[in-house]
């Protein structure tokens, strides 16, 4: 009789269908950006509308890495590219990751201002922004959607590189 009731139980387990738990949950956006009045000759104000306009930004990398800030040592564990609407998507498991951007791959990004003319870069806050990154996010058992950045692009500073101060000529 009890080999009966083992036999039924493990039936009983086998012909339910057991929700299984997803293994990843997708992070998507979208990544945009708008322009500014950098001298020279004064816009129309439709001029000035147009280039303040958010626009999406197709090609941009984003990079994945785990933890909750980057980290030299660590290794990225997906990247994608935008696409010409802006939109990004990651299928990652739970856990807790720092997204960056290619400028971030590199601790000493600022180093590479050091000689430059024009540019300064505010140390402190450059490793700052790259210990940051993009964002830290933790994932658990829920998408994450609508996780935008948009940048801001500032006159003759590399449009998502904070920390940049510039300081030569204007235009007339």
């Amino acid at each position: 009789m009890n080999v009966f009731f083992t036999y039924l139980i493990a039936g009983l387990l086998v012909s339910s269908p057991i929700e299984e738990k997803k293994l990843t949950q997708t992070i998507s956006g979208t990544i945009t950006t708008s322009g500014s009045y950098c001298g020279g000759v004064a816009p129309s104000e439709e001029m000035l509308q147009n280039a303040q306009a958010k626009r999406p930004m197709s090609g941009f990398m984003v990079y994945v890495k785990k933890g909750a800030e980057n980290k030299l040592m660590s290794s990225i564990v997906d990247s994608t590219r935008t696409d010409s609407n802006g939109n990004y998507s990651f299928d990652l498991k739970p856990g807790e990751y720092v997204l960056l951007q290619k400028e971030q791959l590199n601790e000493d990004v600022y180093k590479t201002y050091e000689a430059s003319k024009w540019l300064q870069a505010d140390v402190d806050c450059m490793k700052l922004w790259w210990e940051k990154g993009l964002s830290n996010i933790t994932i658990e058992n829920e998408n994450i959607d609508s996780l935008n950045f948009h940048f801001q692009k500032r006159c003759f500073v590399p449009l998502s590189i904070p920390c940049l101060r510039y300081s030569g000529p204007y235009p007339p």
